[in-house]
């Protein structure tokens, strides 16, 4: 499951290409002689407490992506899904924890979720 704080970097991000159509873009761009898409792009480190096995640090990049993106399909509606996901795994991520006040992190993958869409 996502953060409530990327979910709303992902919201916010979706609607700042909202008002990205033909007609907003008419005035810079010759959309009729080319293609052109918009894109809402998040880039999301998986953090995880350092402490503990997690049976996530056995999926490969492809299966996590995978449930990232059921995940976010069936959290939204369609104004807000995405139609791409890809993930890093991070090999041996407990070499590298990150140490904050009363606790330690591992990222064991970083995610780019993505929407494009053609004007």
């Amino acid at each position: 499951s996502t953060t409530s704080r990327a979910d709303k970097e992902w919201e916010t991000s979706i609607e700042q290409i909202s008002d990205v159509t033909k007609s907003t873009i008419k005035n810079y761009y010759n959309y009729k002689d080319y293609n052109l898409y918009k894109i809402a792009l998040l880039i999301m480190p998986t953090f995880m407490p350092a402490n503990i096995e997690h049976e996530i640090l056995k999926e490969s990049p492809e299966s996590y992506s995978k449930a990232l993106l059921n995940n976010y399909c069936a959290k939204y509606y369609k104004k807000y899904q995405p139609n791409i996901i890809g993930s890093i795994k991070i090999t041996n991520p407990n070499e590298f924890i990150h140490e904050y006040i009363n606790a330690k992190q591992i990222y064991p993958f970083i995610s780019f979720i993505g929407r494009v869409e053609k004007l």
